[in-house]
């Protein structure tokens, strides 16, 4: 194990820490759904931008969710061996820290709607799109391109209030080792079980 590991390996990763790591998880749904959204988003079908958006958050959300969940995990092999303290709240903990650079980009509409300048205030729009682009037609279907209001910045908000919630709930799960993925993997087996007819010889 390489040194700088073996604090983390023994006393866990700290909030400032998994608040990093969820930032990280954070942009690379981003990225992953911007990609999603450019192939299929842009589309006139109606149909396909609304799949590309639900698909774009559905990564979104995966990657906030395996990060927590492995971050209660492990942190629960930490508590049983006596080196921290057991702390369920702690995936809200760091969920909360990773949300504030995501509220700080709505400082930008903040600005676009206050700019002097009918330009300054199209770049300021324009890059916060830009970064927020897995959303954008999220962001479209209550706030127009061409402008900016206080509701459209609530709703935004709102949303990123998804990155604790996640964060909180996937590292009691991973705490309590409950998957949720093996457990609907489980029960379609089980439903299939009992579909399957018994043939008797």
């Amino acid at each position: 194990m390489k040194e700088n590991n073996q604090g983390e390996a023994r006393y866990g990763k700290s909030i400032p820490r998994c608040a990093v790591s969820t930032v990280i998880n954070v942009l690379s749904g981003i990225l992953i759904g911007a990609l999603i959204i450019f192939t299929l988003g842009i589309s006139e079908s109606t149909v396909l931008r609304v799949i590309a958006q639900v698909i774009s958050i559905l990564f979104y959300v995966v990657m906030i969710y395996v990060g927590a969940w492995s971050d209660g995990d492990r942190d629960r092999n930490l508590v049983n061996f006596g080196r921290i303290e057991k702390d369920l709240l702690k995936g809200l903990k760091f969920g909360l820290l990773a949300m504030i650079p995501f509220v700080l980009l709505t400082l930008l509409l903040v600005g676009a709607m206050y700019a002097k300048s009918d330009t300054t205030a199209l770049i300021l729009r324009s890059v916060f799109r830009i970064l927020n682009f897995n959303i954008l037609l999220f962001v479209n279907s209550f706030m127009s391109p061409d402008e900016v209001t206080w509701k459209g910045i609530l709703y935004i908000n709102l949303f990123y209030l998804t990155i604790p919630v996640i964060s909180c709930v996937a590292y009691i799960l991973g705490y309590h080792r409950v998957s949720v993925v093996t457990k609907l993997i489980y029960k379609k087996k089980e439903s299939d079980k009992k579909k399957k007819p018994k043939y008797k010889y």
